[in-house]
């Protein structure tokens, strides 16, 4: 976890220049791309891949791959808990990994309602 704090501050430190730009108002340091940044950083030094993915992507890397693509399928189940990661063990290059996609949900986007429905309340 100190890695990806760490990756997340020496983002905004590399990107202080744009943050502090006078006189333009959309400096495209969104937190979006920030986190994009943030993740990269953090694969660079731990080997260990961010992705935030949707079906509804923008930006071309957060496409889902066949893997991700299944396990929002799944997520998008009415029967599968909220909340509730999915893991599975697969190879890469040859090497045993643990594969985990945790649902992550933006409440600001969501009504109160729905909001107390996720929360179970």
């Amino acid at each position: 976890m100190l890695a990806l704090l760490e990756a997340g501050r020496e983002v905004v430190a590399d990107n202080q220049f744009k943050i502090n730009k006078q006189g333009i108002g959309f400096k495209g340091f969104i937190p979006a791309v920030w986190g994009r940044l943030a993740g990269e950083k953090f694969g660079q030094k731990t080997g260990i891949r961010l992705k935030l993915t949707n079906m509804d992507y923008r930006f071309p890397g957060n496409k889902p791959d066949e893997f991700e693509a299944e396990v929002l399928k799944l997520f998008a189940d009415a029967n599968y808990p909220k909340g509730k990661e999915y893991t599975r063990m697969t190879v890469v290059n040859g090497k045993s990994a643990l594969t985990m996609t945790q649902q992550w949900v933006d409440v600001g986007r969501m009504k109160k309602a729905n909001v107390e429905q996720f929360l179970g309340k």
